[in-house]
């Protein structure tokens, strides 16, 4: 009896589990990081030790010929476009590189230029003027990639097919091996929810052009601004010249701890969202229980 085509509900279960097994590989990663290396260390290559942590567990799944847990959980298989076989070697190296390091390469990529461009001294030999155009373009793009995932998620609902871009990229599908999905009775629920996301993307595009109608910046860079820093005051350049314990830098937008400990907000506030305790004496304390000095001095 020939293989049907894997409904979304199975497909979405399946991610759902390897993101449980991705996230429980990333915690022992980083555990076994700040033990050996320590908090400065992991703090500083944390971004990286998730890429290495993601591709280590697609290179023992998927990469290595096997179904991924998740795969495995709801016995679906991946083929190629022929949907006769499964996909070759060199398909899967392309896949895996393209979910779990893209990501992280445009968003190093569009840091180290938005850097250089902030530079003082036109180590480039770029007009001062063109590179205040190329800055306001690198929201521009942040933002259109935040749209293409919102898109393709939505259109997933829709179709049923490729819920990561990087399947879509290579052509991989889902096979059911499961009878009882054959027959997906959730298909027209998220069916109906890809028509009121695509509905939702459009009116959020369509009211942001409205708005922004006269700055073309704005309209893209919109709400991409990050929200986790608390706003600086007025007073933030009496702040003292002291270092943060987990950068090693000059501390910056002091946030104290339930124990009295002092740190940078965003260096403390990445580091209990990982784990719930105090660097130095261990202390444990909830990321709500952060306290910003904002007239710290």
């Amino acid at each position: 009896m020939p293989l049907e085509n894997a409904g979304p509900s199975g497909i979405v279960r399946a991610v759902q589990k390897d993101e449980d097994y991705l996230s429980y590989v990333n915690e022992s990663v980083n555990f076994l990081v700040q033990m050996l290396a320590g908090p400065q260390s992991w703090l500083r290559w944390r971004k990286e030790i998730e890429v290495l942590a993601g591709a280590g567990y697609f290179i023992c799944t998927t990469i290595s010929g096997y179904q991924t847990l998740g795969e495995e959980y709801v016995n679906i298989l991946q083929v190629d476009p022929s949907r006769i076989a499964v996909p070759s070697l060199t398909r899967r190296v392309i896949m895996v590189f393209l979910h779990v390091a893209t990501p992280y390469i445009i968003h190093k990529l569009l840091l180290r230029l938005q850097n250089i461009l902030k530079q003082p001294t036109n180590t480039l030999g770029i007009p001062a003027e063109t590179r205040r155009l190329l800055l306001g373009y690198i929201p521009i793009i942040r933002r259109a990639v935040e749209l293409l995932q919102r898109w393709h998620l939505a259109w997933f609902y829709v179709r049923g097919m490729y819920y990561q871009l990087a399947k879509r990229f290579t052509g991989v599908t889902y096979l059911s091996v499961r009878s009882e999905l054959w027959r997906d009775s959730a298909r027209h629920s998220y069916r109906m929810l890809g028509m009121l996301s695509l509905t939702q993307l459009l009116s959020t595009l369509a009211y942001s052009a409205y708005s922004n109608r006269n700055n073309v910046t704005e309209f893209f860079a919109g709400d991409l601004q990050e929200n986790t820093t608390p706003a600086k005051s007025s007073a933030a350049s009496l702040e003292p010249r002291s270092k943060c314990s987990l950068c090693l830098d000059v501390r910056r937008d002091t946030t104290a701890t339930s124990c009295g400990h002092l740190f940078c907000w965003r260096c403390i506030f990445e580091w209990a969202a990982n784990k719930a305790e105090c660097p130095l004496c261990r202390e444990k304390f909830h990321q709500s229980r952060l306290l910003y000095l904002q007239n710290y001095g």
